[in-house]
């Protein structure tokens, strides 16, 4: 029996086979980590070096927040 993971990303629900990582999780996104910043469970921003080493878990909440040019 596989045991699926819930994450909700930017307000909507995924299911995941198994813990992520922040880097894998916006590989799945197609999301550039250059241009990013991550937020988890509405506290804590991940730094940009540890998003190869973050684990996302089950009942995470996620969001990404883009960098947009203009003035």
């Amino acid at each position: 029996m596989r045991v699926m993971i819930k994450i909700i990303v930017n307000g909507k629900e995924y299911q995941f086979e198994k813990e992520l990582t922040v880097f894998t999780l916006l590989q799945y996104f197609n999301l550039n980590p250059y241009r990013i910043v991550v937020q988890i469970n509405e506290s804590e921003v991940v730094p940009k070096e540890s998003f190869q080493k973050y684990k996302v878990k089950n009942g995470d909440r996620v969001e990404f927040v883009k960098f947009m040019a203009g003035g």
